[in-house]
């Protein structure tokens, strides 16, 4: 596929996925090995063949990498690729202190030592520069890299920016699949993770084994399980009824909200584990809470407010319903206080807060991962908003 191929070392892997998705953000379409790159793919064959369908290849120089067997046969093969060309295929870019490859030393590069973001922007100038950013790829190699901090929060702005870019594919009957999404590397939450499934592998053999807890495990992996599988089909639930309600300017609100939603329930059920992990508590968690889609004051912390009450979503026609928290001080809460008896239509309290921080991200969240039965709502004519 054409695009640009990064040739990098796997123990650079956390910073070049990083740089991977912001360059995927700014519409540079990338072929990144723990993207495209599946169970049963013969490594080598796959990657050269990614360097072959390549339009550039972003070379990631480092200690590392300089010193790698396999990072130096993709340059030769680039190199010779460039001959068979007839034109510029290699692109570098310093991510560490080290010696440039003599074949591109006299190549301009840009240098991350001097700063991430001024690289970075360098960078994807040289890459539009050579048309990369002009590169007509398949609508479903188009990749959504979504990137978090502190285990939890969404970078809704460069999700945004990137489904912004997918709009015109997707009015077009164009459909994302979760395949096209990617996680990139975040160190609490991975962390977190791995310790969790470690725990709940070993836990058989350990000399304190105790059947209760041995049964709450199983049940923590098998709700993990399902919240994973979830998250990524939630947002693209989203994406789609973002587009079907022509409210795809809100797109990153609303999945921001949802992600938090979802990684927190993920982290706190890691968390609950974390005593038999026989480390120290974990000071960098602590704005994590548990179960926010179930109790009230757990909630109220995730949305930032001081106190949020639950109401129902339901259609009068039938006994669909959605249940969501909605923060105690905002225009409904307010409403609801002074009129606990009295519905309103959706469409009367249908601004972007209301809708999407709490009632499009809690129904996909109960949807995809908590309650099946709960209604996808796109179209909101018909249905009511009232104290629960």
């Amino acid at each position: 596929m054409p695009g640009v191929f990064l040739s990098h070392s796997s123990a650079d892997k956390a910073l070049v996925a990083r740089l991977a998705s912001d360059l995927v953000a700014r519409g540079i379409p990338v072929w990144f090995d723990s993207w495209t790159l599946e169970t049963g793919d013969s490594l080598y064959s796959r990657i050269f063949d990614g360097i072959d369908q390549s339009t550039f290849l972003l070379i990631a120089l480092s200690p590392s990498s300089v010193a790698s067997k396999w990072v130096n046969r993709e340059l030769a093969a680039a190199l010779a690729l460039e001959d068979r060309l007839g034109r510029k295929v290699i692109l570098p870019i310093k991510i560490g202190d080290c010696e440039v490859p003599l074949s591109i030393a006299d190549r301009l590069y840009a240098d991350v030592s001097r700063g991430y973001l001024q690289a970075v922007d360098k960078l994807t100038e040289q890459l539009c520069a050579e048309g990369a950013d002009t590169i007509q790829i398949p609508f479903d190699h188009e990749l959504v890299p979504l990137r978090f901090s502190r285990g939890i929060y969404l970078d809704d702005v460069s999700l945004q920016e990137r489904f912004e870019r997918l709009v015109p594919g997707l009015r077009s009957g164009q459909r994302l699949d979760p395949s096209q999404l990617v996680l990139t590397p975040d160190i609490l939450f991975d962390d977190l993770r791995t310790m969790f499934l470690q725990i709940v592998e070993q836990y058989d053999v350990r000399p304190d084994y105790s059947p209760d807890i041995a049964r709450k495990l199983r049940e923590l992996y098998s709700s993990h399980r399902r919240i994973e599988a979830g998250f990524m089909s939630g947002i693209v639930e989203l994406a789609h009824g973002m587009m079907r309600m022509n409210e795809w300017a809100f797109f990153g609100l609303a999945a921001h909200w949802f992600s938090c939603l979802m990684r927190t329930e993920l982290a706190g059920r890691y968390l609950a584990v974390w005593p038999l992990s026989g480390r120290e508590n974990r000071t960098d968690a602590d704005h994590i809470v548990r179960s926010p889609m179930s109790r009230h004051e757990h909630a109220a912390k995730l949305f930032g407010v001081s106190e949020v009450f639950p109401c129902d979503i339901f259609r009068r026609e039938s006994r669909d319903y959605i249940r969501v928290w909605v923060d105690t001080g905002s225009e409904a809460g307010i409403w609801f206080r002074e009129n606990p008896q009295r519905p309103l239509p959706v469409k009367d309290l249908c601004t972007p807060t209301f809708m999407y921080q709490y009632v499009v991200p809690q129904m996909v969240a109960r949807k995809c991962c908590f309650s099946p039965t709960t209604p996808l709502v796109w179209d909101w004519k018909d249905w009511y908003v009232g104290a629960a």
